[in-house]
């Protein structure tokens, strides 16, 4: 019996990885103009901005008549170290492998073998070296990741399930399909809150013709001051439709930090969609 997508990208998630990010990417949300709306920190944007930045990579350097998607699954698992910027990405890989290698050679990645797994490292000045972990499952590896930057997928694969994983793992078996979840540990910079996050959790999930989406915030300060600033941001350089997506994220006290929701329907969720 084939094992679901989302156990088979668990299996490489780094168990010491700080910020976690799934995201369907087949959605076309534009997942930075989200991160405005729903006040996600900086380093948490810029991971959404790699998750993406994977398909244009393929996009510019193979011929593909549909593009990646006829290469790599929708699901986009990505995670980064505390303190670190660099994202990892791992995707299901839905052509035939050899096929796949064979085209990455051809466009001028170099073929190599590290721990009996194949990496294909791109000429200099692109961002991501491909490995192939398995048939189904592609990783991605920033270049600039010490040695063969194989070390955090394979600890994913020999040591025990992380807490995040685990969460993950039950995210998927209930409930409706995941379109994104978000789950990261502080301390991470805040620019509207004057203090940092200690936690941070979004959760969005297909609701109608749209999506609903819940967040949870946990600062290191007050979380009063938190939901102040949160309800009084400065979003005057986005544009009307997502400024006021913005204002209607309500934000209440929950525990020790904040939690927000908002419901998007089909036409807000226009806003925030990119074309194919």
């Amino acid at each position: 019996m084939r094992r679901p997508t989302y156990e088979a990208l668990l299996t490489w998630l780094d168990p010491e990885a700080s910020a976690v990010i799934y995201a369907d990417v087949a959605t076309n949300l534009d997942l930075e103009a989200f991160g405005v709306v729903f006040a996600v920190p900086p380093r948490v944007v810029r991971m959404l901005r790699d998750l993406r930045s994977v398909d244009r990579l393929l996009d510019a350097m193979l011929v593909l008549e549909d593009g990646p998607r006829s290469w790599l699954g929708a699901p986009a698992l990505g995670s980064q170290h505390a303190g670190s910027s660099e994202t990892y990405v791992l995707r299901p890989l839905i052509a035939p492998r050899a096929e796949f290698e064979a085209a990455l050679v051809a466009a001028g990645f170099e073929r190599m073998v590290s721990e009996g797994l194949t990496i294909l490292a791109p000429r200099a000045g692109l961002p991501w070296k491909v490995a192939i972990l398995e048939d189904d499952v592609v990783g991605f590896i920033p270049a600039g990741a010490l040695g063969d930057g194989l070390d955090p997928l394979t600890a994913g694969r020999d040591m025990p399930a992380s807490e995040i994983e685990k969460e993950l793992a039950a995210r998927f078996t209930r409930g409706p399909r995941v379109v994104l979840e978000i789950m990261a540990a502080g301390p991470l910079l805040h620019l509207d809150l004057e203090q940092e996050l200690g936690q941070l959790l979004v959760h969005a999930e297909p609701w109608e013709q749209g999506l609903d989406v819940s967040l949870h915030f946990v600062p290191t300060d007050d979380p009063m001051d938190a939901i102040t600033a949160l309800t009084g941001r400065d979003t005057t350089l986005e544009t009307d439709q997502i400024r006021a997506l913005a204002r209607r994220v309500a934000f209440e006290l929950e525990g020790p930090g904040v939690s927000g929701r908002l419901q998007l329907t089909a036409k807000d969720l226009a806003v925030l969609q990119v074309p194919h």
